[in-house]
């Protein structure tokens, strides 16, 4: 395939039976492409309601925090993760990096609590509700003309944020888009950060300029 029809077929992607659109150049423009999760964020529930100031006493490495809420922060170091607990029984679960991880964090995070002489925990209601991925385009991007022929999906407002904001309704994914190459995304699934790159290359494509 010459440069050209290369360009062309990223300047017209067609539609697929899912909604999103067929990248016919990415195979060869996306080989070498590093698409990376830099953080899984998780939440589950203990089940029972929780003594913080106790926890922190006997637990390791935690520290008991006070802003708008009492919570309780944990962290692990195998698999690496932090853990912000409240008195509810609620936990979130952010720092890692694979799905295996994030649900084996969660569980130990877990089964530390009911060590610390809380029987009655419940590992439950486990989700995965957000992922932030990135990547490094080999090109830098033209953002203004870019943004001006999405502007019905995108938020540009170069005085509050240097990234273009693109939002894709049918993976529920919302992509920062800067002028350097890199895209930051944001989905509920490890799967759905290649998905999304996959589907803004095409778009993007046409507005890349030379670093």
């Amino acid at each position: 395939m010459s440069a050209e029809t290369n360009e062309d077929a990223c300047k017209h992607p067609k539609s697929n039976v899912s909604g999103l659109p067929d990248q016919p150049c990415l195979p060869r423009d996306l080989a070498g492409l590093n698409i990376n999760v830099r953080n899984i964020t998780t939440c589950f529930n203990v089940k029972t309601r929780l003594n913080l100031k106790k926890l922190a006493r006997t637990g390791y490495n935690t520290e008991h925090k006070y802003f708008n809420s009492e919570m309780l922060t944990m962290k692990l170091r195998k698999p690496n993760a932090t853990a912000i607990i409240w008195p509810s029984g609620k936990v979130i679960c952010t720092r890692t990096v694979t799905e295996h991880n994030a649900r084996m964090a969660a569980r130990r995070i877990a089964r530390i609590i009911q060590r610390l002489d809380n029987p009655n925990v419940i590992f439950g209601s486990y989700k995965i509700v957000n992922v932030f991925g990135c990547c490094t385009l080999p090109f830098a991007i033209q953002l203004v003309p870019f943004a001006q022929k999405y502007k019905s999906n995108v938020i540009y407002e170069p005085e509050l944020n240097v990234g273009v904001i693109y939002k894709i309704t049918e993976l529920q994914a919302t992509l920062t888009i800067f002028s350097s190459g890199t895209i930051t995304v944001y989905v509920k699934s490890v799967e759905m950060v290649k998905e999304a790159i996959h589907y803004i290359y095409p778009l993007i494509y046409p507005f890349r300029k030379n670093r």
